[in-house]
C-alpha cells in the first residue's frame, strides 16, 4: 500500500508538470501577442521547415535502443517506440496545430507542430522503470544528481537542478533528498 501511495503521488506530480509545461507555452504566447517580453518566443512559422535544429549533441533520452532527440522530427521516434499506451492532443498555444502527448511505459513524449510536421518538445519520466542515459531515475538520491550529471547546473527553483546543452535542457526536481521528476525539454531560445 505504501508503494501505491507513492506511485499515485508521482503520477499526480507528473501530470502537474505536464500541465505546467503546456501552460507556460500558452502564457508565453499570450505575452508575445500583447507585446510583453518573454523568455520563450514563438518561432517564425512562415518558413518552409523547422525553426529549430535537432539537439543531437544535447541531452538525449534513450529507451530500448531508440534515441529521442529534442527538436527532431517526431515520426521516426514514435514509429520506433511502437504502440503508445495512451494518446492526448490539444490545440497548441505556441504553434499553429496540435500539441500531442504519447504515453509509453514509464515516460511521456510530447511534440509540437510546425506546418504539417511534429517535432519532439519534451520527454517526461513518470516512474523508476526508465532512467537517463547516465543512470538517474525517479527515486534516486539527491547526491546522485551531481555525481551522474555533473556540477554545471543552475537552480531555477528550490530543488530543481537544470542542465542545458546544445538546444536541450534536462531538469531534475528533488524533494526530501530524492529525485521526484526528470524532464528532457527542447529549448526555444
Amino acid at each position: 500500500m505504501k508503494f501505491r501511495g507513492k506511485l499515485n503521488d508521482l503520477i499526480a506530480i507528473a501530470l502537474i508538470v505536464t500541465i505546467s509545461v503546456l501552460s507556460v507555452a500558452c502564457s508565453s504566447d499570450k505575452n508575445n501577442e500583447t507585446g510583453a517580453s518573454s523568455e520563450t518566443t514563438k518561432p517564425d512559422q512562415s518558413n518552409s521547415g523547422q525553426e529549430f535544429q535537432p539537439a543531437e549533441n544535447g541531452y538525449v533520452f534513450e529507451y530500448n535502443g531508440v534515441r529521442v532527440v529534442m527538436h527532431a522530427p517526431a515520426e521516426e521516434a514514435i514509429e520506433a517506440l511502437g504502440e503508445e499506451q495512451a494518446y492526448f492532443e490539444a490545440e497548441s498555444c505556441a504553434f499553429d496545430g496540435l500539441d500531442k502527448t504519447y504515453s509509453y511505459p514509464g515516460f511521456d513524449l510530447l511534440t509540437y507542430p510546425i506546418e504539417d510536421r511534429d517535432y519532439i518538445s519534451a520527454v517526461i519520466l513518470m516512474d523508476d522503470s526508465v532512467t537517463t542515459v547516465e543512470g538517474l531515475y525517479i527515486g534516486s538520491a539527491e547526491a546522485d544528481v551531481e555525481t551522474l550529471l555533473g556540477s554545471e547546473y543552475s537552480m531555477e527553483t528550490d530543488g530543481a537542478y537544470v542542465y542545458e546543452k546544445n538546444g536541450s535542457k534536462l531538469q531534475v526536481i528533488v524533494k526530501d533528498g530524492s529525485v521526484i521528476s526528470i524532464e528532457y525539454l527542447a529549448l526555444t531560445d
